[in-house]
């Protein structure tokens, strides 16, 4: 691949609990057609808890069958779901003043009230 072309770079989620061998056989499907780099995030569907061990095994996993199979990079996104900030509602529980706020807006007049 030229290096003047910007590379298609997947985006794929783990939702449920994937195994290795569904792992191996996703990524295997993408590399298989020339894909060199995959990110992957979290959202909803997933049955990990977000930045547990059982989940930074999981990530680990993709790591490990990536190299295996010559990726390029794995690149990790790092939020669960949106909107971004919350990484999977664990902000808010640690300081409930860095909850998301909300501004309105409504026409009055010749402005707005806010």
């Amino acid at each position: 691949m030229s290096d003047d072309i910007c590379p298609l770079i997947p985006m794929g989620a783990i939702v449920g609990r994937p195994t290795p061998e569904e792992i191996r056989k996703h990524l295997s499907k993408f590399r298989s057609v020339g894909v060199e780099q995959y990110l992957l995030y979290p959202r909803s569907g997933c049955e990990l808890e977000y930045m547990s061990d059982e989940w930074l095994d999981c990530c680990a996993m993709y790591i490990k069958e990536a190299k295996a199979l010559g990726y390029k990079a794995l690149w990790l996104y790092d939020e669960f779901n949106w909107p971004s900030g919350q990484c999977g509602g664990r902000v808010q529980a640690a300081n409930p003043d860095f909850a998301l706020q909300i501004l309105f807006a409504e026409p009055h007049g010749d402005g707005y009230n806010f």
